[in-house]
């Protein structure tokens, strides 16, 4: 028996996926962009960062603009700092990022409240 499974909208097969690093001020423009084409992105935000100014190249967005600059969107979590990879006794592993309570605050309120981002 043959089976068919659509896991994209409209049943379409194929999507394209863009991903972006660290929710800096240029994101603004970014999402501006997107939502003016009807394209969701996910944005990995660096929740040590959010709000910064200082010692970077470009300042960071604020937890408060968070919320509304990548509302629709997917969010997911970016390390603060440090590689991604680190070598033990057994060589590379992946360390994985985990959301930090400060990103997972900005997001949403409590567990009941999920937006489609």
């Amino acid at each position: 028996m043959r089976r068919i499974y659509i896991c994209f909208p409209e049943g379409n097969y194929k999507v394209l996926t863009l991903s972006y690093d660290d929710g800096k001020i240029t994101d603004r423009r970014l999402v501006d962009i997107l939502n003016q084409n009807g394209i969701k992105g996910t944005f990995h935000l660096n929740s040590g960062y959010l709000g910064e100014k200082e010692g970077h190249s470009l300042p960071y967005i604020t937890k408060e603009e968070a919320v509304s600059l990548y509302r629709g969107h997917e969010i997911a979590s970016h390390r603060i700092s440090g590689p991604g990879i680190f070598l033990s006794e057994r060589g590379a592993r992946p360390k994985a990022a985990r959301p930090s309570a400060k990103l997972r605050n900005c997001v949403w309120k409590d567990d009941k409240e999920h937006p489609s981002f």
